[in-house]
């Protein structure tokens, strides 16, 4: 990193293995989803150790097709955080369903269970708990509920490749499960999703609704009605790539995560997130809680060449969504959307980097 480079909050990074990949399947002739498709699923079901994983072309669409594979359609509702990527609700609303907004944990961000009740109605077909950036939400509590209620349970782990919850992978523990490999995840290929079930039926579902209503692609044989939502074998080669990278890189994120963590310690503004490191959690970024003026902070940071990115606002707020809760109130949610943000890191961040941005956020505090 060179002296006067900008430290960016998050970047991808590939390298000539990742372009040979993709060079590799272009000059095969075979770019379709192919036998290089089929191979990514079969390592992410070894490495996640689930019975299915279905390959889509981004995280959103994988969100619809789970859904739709659960039986939510038109007039349906279903639950999700008021505080996540908006492609959470983006995938409910392409699903015809009306998104219902619940409160989450100031502690971590993730959807407060004892709030999910009150919210369900005749309509609501699912919950989307949201395991924000590889914290996991309480899944325990939430399928408890699901199971009485008799709803379906669609783990949004978008943000949580690779993380755990007492020895069990984000995304395989409820009826089915989404991962995402967009550029600020911790692999890519761009753009890119998994679908996890160990459930044959919605395994079966999801592979017609995405190939255009086949189980077997027969040629023009199409019993069922289903849409174009393959992957390709370009994108499944850099992902195999980087898939061999996973390990180093989820050690690499607990490592960058401590060093924070520890060195900016005694800046009393600064809160980190509750993380059940002991339990398996690897958090994908690094976001804190912070008191004070963010946007002078980020000012401050923006002119030592250093990027810090604030959260998303809520969902709730954004315009097309704020009709779907005219009187509901979310004191943790409105709290941490204004007040929390990520620091610098990801792949090709160094410990200098890092060191470099601690000793601004002091300095920034000191003035």
């Amino acid at each position: 990193m060179g002296i006067n480079k900008r430290l960016t909050w998050w970047e991808p990074e590939f390298g000539e293995k990742e372009a040979k990949a993709a060079y590799e399947v272009v000059k095969s002739g075979y770019v379709n989803e192919g036998k290089v498709s089929i191979k990514l699923s079969n390592e992410i079901k070894k490495l996640l150790k689930v019975n299915f994983a279905i390959a889509a072309p981004n995280g959103t669409l994988s969100l619809f097709l789970a859904l739709k594979a659960v039986g939510v359609g038109i007039g349906d509702e279903v639950i999700i955080p008021s505080l996540s990527f908006i492609a959470t609700a983006s995938a409910v609303t392409l699903v015809g369903a009306k998104p219902v907004f619940c409160e989450i944990s100031n502690d971590d961000c993730n959807i407060l269970p004892e709030k999910i009740k009150s919210l369900i109605s005749n309509k609501t077909k699912a919950i989307i708990p949201v395991h924000i950036n590889g914290r996991n939400a309480n899944l325990k509590e939430i399928m408890n509920i699901a199971k009485i209620y008799g709803i379906s349970v669609v783990e949004d782990a978008a943000q949580a490749l690779g993380s755990k919850f007492q020895e069990e992978s984000l995304g395989t523990i409820a009826n089915v499960g989404v991962i995402s490999l967009a550029p600020t995840k911790i692999i890519t290929s761009g753009q890119g999703g998994l679908i996890l079930t160990n459930d044959q039926k919605l395994y079966d579902t999801i592979i017609k609704l995405k190939d255009h209503g086949r189980l077997i692609r027969s040629w023009n044989y199409h019993p069922e009605i289903g849409f174009n939502f393959k992957y390709n074998d370009i994108l499944a080669a850099i992902a195999l790539v980087q898939l061999k990278k996973l390990s180093e890189r989820l050690n690499k994120a607990k490592i960058d995560y401590t060093q924070y963590s520890e060195g900016l310690e005694e800046i009393n503004e600064i809160e980190f997130f509750k993380t059940n490191f002991e339990d398996g959690n690897v958090p994908l970024w690094v976001d804190i809680k912070f008191e004070g003026n963010r946007e002078r902070f980020i000012e401050y940071m923006d002119s030592k060449n250093i990027t810090c990115r604030p959260f998303w606002p809520p969902i709730h707020t954004q315009k097309g969504y704020e009709k779907f809760c005219k009187a509901q109130q979310f004191p943790n949610t409105e709290k941490i959307a204004s007040k929390s943000l990520w620091l610098p890191s990801g792949p090709g961040k160094t410990k200098l980097d890092i060191e470099k941005v601690i000793k601004e956020v002091k300095r920034y505090f000191k003035k």
